[in-house]
């Protein structure tokens, strides 16, 4: 929704950054592509060129730009329905997030996950989650330094549990098993 009008903007001229759009547009579609025949083939030895790749394009100057311009576009609109709109979209994407640094046994996800949930709990009026959210992030922020092997062994993932070693991606917080 938001895309679609910033490209309208964008080839219309109103934007007055000098952006290679479809420059950028092009290579990640090439990106996506290749990516769909190493998935779908199973050449894994590609992956790597691929991944040098798509961290180029997302380091370069021209993607930061566009990513600025858009973000500012975006927060540049002000009916209530596009603010409620990003809000929702911005809420599951989070979610999204919360759910694959479980799956992925990925610590500093998770983490940065409780921190990106904090303001939503705050403006919405969750006071429970609030207050334990708060306490929580504080208290895994100075783990590292009280605690560093309990630190270590939350980065390697044992915050989670897998019960299938066959299947990937399919871990569950630990207090979740149980139940």
């Amino acid at each position: 929704m938001c895309w679609q009008q910033f490209e309208e903007m964008y080839h219309s001229g109103q934007e007055s950054i000098n952006l290679n759009l479809p420059n950028i547009i092009s290579t990640v579609e090439e990106i996506c592509c290749q990516l769909r025949t190493i998935i779908c083939n199973g050449i894994e030895d590609q992956l790597i060129e691929l991944k040098e790749c798509s961290e180029e394009l997302i380091n370069s100057s021209a993607y930061h730009d566009i990513f600025d311009s858009y973000e500012t576009f975006c927060s540049s609109l002000t009916s209530p329905l596009t603010r409620f709109w990003s809000s929702y979209i911005s809420m599951v994407q989070l979610l999204m997030h919360f759910i694959r640094s479980i799956r992925g046994g990925n610590w500093l996800l998770h983490l940065a996950c409780i921190r990106d949930m904090l303001p939503w709990m705050f403006g919405y009026d969750h006071t429970n989650y609030n207050r334990y959210l708060s306490v929580y992030w504080t208290q895994m922020q100075v783990l590292p330094k009280e605690y560093p092997n309990a630190y270590k062994r939350l980065l390697n993932g044992d915050f989670t549990v897998q019960r299938n070693c066959d299947a990937g991606y399919a871990q569950v917080a630990v207090d979740q098993t149980i139940e």
